[in-house]
């Protein structure tokens, strides 16, 4: 073996999810899924779709959420992140309310457009 060894850095952290899109690798199948039903949303007839992931700890979820919002993008589909803590679950009003909050602050954004929220709802 020569001295001119070259040491590559393994790009993944475990502790975080993969956020840039020419990161993420695997999860072909279910992507596919996704993207299918990303593609109904553009639709005008039939039920929208619901996107539910679940998994064991570390397994890639946020990854793939993140992938979810690259994905709605290039769509041109407004997404919105919640953290679903038990004290959001559990009470279906601050659910609403931080549903409704979030989406509405995603749509400003995007929009480019300020808006007042009350403190307490983000």
């Amino acid at each position: 073996m020569s001295g001119d060894a070259v040491v590559k850095t393994n790009p993944y952290d475990y502790m975080r999810p993969v956020t840039a899109p020419n990161l993420f690798a695997g999860r072909t199948k279910e992507l596919r899924i996704i993207e299918e039903e990303i593609s109904k949303l553009k639709g005008s007839a039939g039920i929208p779709p619901v996107i539910a992931l679940s998994g064991e700890r570390r397994v890639g979820k946020t990854s793939i959420l993140y992938r979810i919002e690259e994905l709605c993008k290039e769509e041109h589909i407004i997404t919105t992140r919640l953290s679903m803590t038990e004290s959001i679950v559990c009470d279906p009003w601050n659910f609403w309310q931080i549903l409704f909050s979030s989406s509405t602050l995603s749509v400003c954004t995007l929009l480019s457009v300020w808006i007042r929220v009350p403190w307490n709802t983000l």
